[in-house]
């Protein structure tokens, strides 16, 4: 695909990787396939590429999960499983934790690394992306990028992990990586893996940023005053400021991109994730006939807000809110209309937070499955009372693909995203729902903050 200079080509490959295991104790554990995956994908895509193609790969970068983390040996072999993201098992230790010194920053992290200090005192720590870039260099790599190490406590405009925590927890600090900002060649790609693939030698490895910032970088959303809402199982809504938004009460912090700009946002359970929960019976193709009725049927009667389960983390946090809804559906395309409108009304909810917090918005981007849909799409803008900017891109491989580049270019971060991205489609809001809409978003805030939500 041609999209001025310089030209996309995108090959694509997938592998499963083993399916993480939960437990009683808040356990949440994956099998370190991490390594063997992407052999397994470098391979495939290296056979989908003509032989002119692969030797013109420069860069790699690996985009995962924030807060997923192992421990190694010093030669990077894996000692147990990966601790997810979302393992819990040790946050009573964060009472530990001095808190004076992280302030409003994310620490969840930090019970994981105390846990593992514990069961392995001679270990090293990495996050999963960490992993596979050890994989790729064929050696340790003792940097580490701010943006999968966010919620460890790190300041991530200093680069500076938080020493009077990691002391307290009794975590070694040298057993964690040097940390840098995303974009920075940390090595190059093994020169035995290069010629199994046919890859040319010196193929720089690049430190990358979490999948939500990676997808941000796909759709393009990387200029002061952008935000984007990935909408897919669930809803992540980020911006670009000049300054850092930190709100932990509303579940909102702030990466650090390779500009210094800050990426402030937040990661909502609400999205398509909750909808088999009440649609259990529809494919994708019969839901958007449902969205096609949803919007020719106008406003929903009442306001809801679905959840796949029990608990929410933005933009409101609370660990036992379930699904709500102020009134019974009118028929099943009223429910359904009324699911889409709350998902929007989050996303709106979202960026006032961030507005109120000193976020000047320009334009804003869509990406995501959820953003495939053209009704919800229309709802979305409406309840904005905005255009909205749906991106050609959006997958996280492909703004981690962008981000490997940046190393390469002469240009800055600023022009550079843009010469890679396609002109988005506007979608505008429909003019003669909009106060309704209204009524109902104000309707919403009433009741969130009747739950004490706000």
């Amino acid at each position: 695909m041609e999209l001025g200079t310089p030209a996309v080509l995108v090959a694509e490959a997938t592998t499963p990787l083993p399916h993480p295991v939960s437990g009683q104790a808040g356990e949440s554990e994956q099998k370190p396939f991490y390594a063997q995956a992407i052999g397994i994908l470098m391979a495939q895509i290296s056979a989908a590429l003509t032989a002119s193609q692969r030797r013109a790969v420069r860069s790699i970068s690996v985009s995962g999960t924030s807060g997923t983390v192992l421990a190694v040996d010093q030669t990077g072999q894996p000692l147990g499983a990966a601790l997810m993201y979302n393992d819990s098992r040790a946050q009573d230790q964060l009472a530990r934790c001095k808190q004076d010194e992280v302030g409003l920053r994310p620490t969840a992290t930090l019970a994981r690394l105390a846990w593992l200090s514990a069961q392995y005192p001679k270990a090293h720590f990495v996050t999963s992306p960490d992993l596979a870039l050890w994989y790729l260099a064929g050696e340790p790599l003792r940097v580490s990028d701010t943006s999968h190490w966010i919620k460890a406590g790190i300041d991530a405009e200093t680069l500076e992990w938080p020493a009077r925590s990691l002391e307290s927890l009794e975590i070694d600090q040298a057993k964690l990586p040097k940390l840098s900002k995303p974009g920075r060649v940390v090595g190059t790609l093994a020169v035995y893996l290069a010629n199994i693939w046919g890859l040319r030698h010196e193929v720089s490895l690049v430190l990358g940023m979490t999948d939500g910032c990676t997808s941000q970088i796909a759709t393009g959303a990387t200029q002061l005053g952008d935000s984007v809402g990935v909408l897919g199982t669930t809803l992540v809504l980020k911006a670009v400021w000049s300054e850092a938004v930190d709100v932990p009460q509303m579940g909102i912090y702030s990466h650090v991109a390779p500009d210094g700009s800050f990426w402030p946002g937040g990661g909502a359970n609400t999205g398509a994730g909750a909808m088999p929960q009440y649609f259990p019976r529809h494919d994708p193709i019969a839901l958007e006939h449902w969205g096609e009725q949803a919007s020719a049927y106008g406003p929903s009667t009442y306001v809801s807000y679905s959840l796949p389960g029990v608990g929410e983390r933005f933009p409101f946090v609370s660990a036992t809110v379930e699904s709500f809804a102020t009134a019974e559906p009118a028929d099943d395309v009223d429910r359904y209309r009324s699911f889409l409108e709350g998902v929007a009304f989050a996303e709106r909810y979202g960026r006032q937070i961030l507005g109120e917090a000193g976020v000047v918005f320009n334009r804003h981007f869509v990406s995501g499955g959820g953003s495939r849909s053209a009704s919800w799409n229309r709802i979305r803008a409406t309840v904005l009372g905005e255009p909205l900017y749906r991106a050609s891109f959006g997958d996280s491989a492909i703004g981690a693909a962008f981000l490997a580049g940046f190393p390469t270019q002469r240009s800055k971060w600023a022009d550079y995203i843009p010469k890679l991205i396609p002109a988005p489609l506007v979608v505008e809001p429909f003019e003669r729902e909009s106060n309704a809409l209204e009524s109902r978003y104000g309707q919403f805030l009433e009741e969130i903050e009747r739950r004490g939500l706000n």
